[in-house]
């Protein structure tokens, strides 16, 4: 919604229904599960130049998740709270582009392997993540392009149980990640190509969530 030259909104409502039968052929045992939600979103933009804008935004989220405890229990569906803001620059020409962004996103009932039995899953209660991501793309030179990100995540069980311990590092999220990526236009036989090469880096990042102590 154009609410005026400067400042735009965003409104959107999405409804979900879901329904699913696990059978475990181990057990025999099967389960019946029927979910539904309503996810609202919210966000706001403002641009003060034509080439900057700055926005937040909030929303919330469901997804079901699928399977069955060790307990022969289905699992409730996974819901989120985020909230976003961030900036966005383009340069004069529109040959590059930046993007800032914070966030702050929680989610509740999410599934990891459960460290007493590592064939089933267990929910972590509640997971919290922060951080920052930039990316920069554009042509730096003719026919030469690069595209760079940066992102820094923090992820942790806000809430465990009996299992899990509040505070652990959620598994398999590095605090710093990072890519890079070059391509390069010729032409070639009266036609087009590109030729490109990148980089990827991953930080280090916990292989299961701590069930007896606290990750530093």
């Amino acid at each position: 919604i154009d609410l005026s030259a400067r400042w735009k909104a965003l409104l959107g409502l999405r409804h979900d229904s879901y329904e699913q039968t696990v059978a475990n052929i181990r057990t025999a045992l099967s389960n019946t599960q029927s979910l539904s939600e309503t996810s609202p979103r919210i966000g706001l933009v403002y641009q003060p130049l034509p080439n900057i804008a700055v926005y937040a935004n909030a929303a919330r989220g469901f997804r079901p998740n699928s399977g069955i405890s060790l307990e022969n229990t289905a699992f409730p569906a996974e819901s989120s709270r985020s909230y976003e803001i961030g900036a966005k620059l383009d340069s004069a020409g529109g040959k590059a582009s930046a993007t800032l962004a914070l966030y702050k996103i929680a989610k509740t009932n999410v599934l990891t392997t459960n460290p007493v039995n590592t064939d089933y899953a267990i929910s972590a209660g509640e997971v919290g993540s922060k951080g920052v991501e930039l990316d920069v793309s554009g042509e730096i030179m003719r026919n030469l392009r690069l595209s760079a990100a940066y992102a820094y995540t923090d992820a942790t069980v806000t809430r465990g149980d009996n299992t899990i311990v509040t505070g652990s590092r959620f598994p398999n999220v590095p605090r710093q990640s990072a890519s890079l990526v070059v391509t390069r236009h010729f032409a070639l036989g009266g036609g087009l190509a590109t030729l490109g090469g990148g980089l990827n880096y991953v930080g280090e990042r916990f292989g299961n969530v701590a069930a007896s102590s606290r990750f530093t």
